[in-house]
């Protein structure tokens, strides 16, 4: 022990077979420790804090790049992930945020294409998808819209084309198509087929 610094053996600590790191447990609040992953040039690669005496996340995790940007940041409650977890581009933007709740997904989810701007959203509820699923292309022009419930496609699903426009909808239950099929052209329908149990069965050619 160096005054209140414990060093340990990442490979050890972890128990993964990779690069031996060291791993510093700092002492900090009477409640929790911080533990400070370096890489071999010294710079952070992991800082996060644990239940005090234990290896239990607790509070804020931050992972790094090699040339010290952020990676990833995050937070723990008793070991699970809890609140709003961000990844980031190596570029620095930001690439995905999701809401956590106990180790779940609950909420808004977002993924973002490198030039900041959003491909896609969805919502979750205790880790289910549930709610209205959304899908742009790189330039901002929405191109999908899929209603989940349970986890599930219930509903009217659209597609658009590269100018926005809506280019088919399709009726499913339980994921499965089931109802009025219709295809567009420049936002004018086209074509009308139906489908029952997935397979259509009305104005199959198309």
């Amino acid at each position: 022990m160096v005054g209140n610094i414990h060093l340990i053996s990442f490979l050890n600590f972890f128990q993964v077979a990779v690069k031996r790191y060291t791993v510093a447990l700092v002492a900090g609040t009477p409640a929790l420790d911080t533990v400070r992953i370096l890489g071999a040039s010294g710079a952070p690669q992991e800082i996060y804090t644990v239940q005090k005496g234990t290896t239990v996340k607790e509070g804020c995790f931050i992972s790094y790049y090699p040339d010290g940007k952020v990676g990833v940041e995050s937070t723990y409650r008793n070991g699970k992930l809890d609140g709003t977890f961000k990844s980031y581009y190596a570029s620095g933007s930001l690439w995905q945020e999701v809401s956590y709740a106990a180790g779940v997904e609950q909420g808004e989810s977002r993924l973002y294409y490198e030039n900041g701007n959003l491909k896609n959203r969805e919502v979750y509820e205790s880790g289910v998808p549930n709610g209205l699923f959304k899908e742009w292309d790189e330039n901002g022009t929405l191109r999908s819209e899929f209603p989940y419930v349970n986890g599930r496609v219930n509903g009217i699903a659209r597609m658009y084309d590269a100018d926005g426009l809506l280019s088919e909808d399709l009726e499913l239950v339980n994921g499965i198509r089931e109802g009025v099929y219709h295809k567009y052209k420049k936002g004018i329908v086209v074509h009308t087929a139906k489908f029952h149990r997935n397979r259509c069965v009305e104005n199959c050619e198309f």
